[in-house]
């Protein structure tokens, strides 16, 4: 079996952004009210992809550690 080819997503990040669909703001709603997205919330995103829901989190304050493969 060969190497995973490292640069795979790179290549593609664009059209999987603009195809995935987005988070519906009534998940955002409902993490600000039960206090787990807060300004200083530390968050440690896990499979961060494109970005979608980093971008998110900052917007809101959350000092986010994004990670991926």
């Amino acid at each position: 079996m060969s190497d995973p080819d490292a640069g795979h997503f790179d290549r593609i990040a664009d059209r999987y952004d603009a195809a995935r669909p987005r988070y519906p703001a009534a998940l955002w709603a409902v993490l600000e009210g039960a206090g787990v997205v807060h300004p200083g919330a530390r968050v440690l995103e896990l499979g961060a992809g494109s970005g979608q829901a980093t971008r998110e989190l900052v917007a809101r304050g959350a000092v986010v550690d994004a990670v991926e493969p």
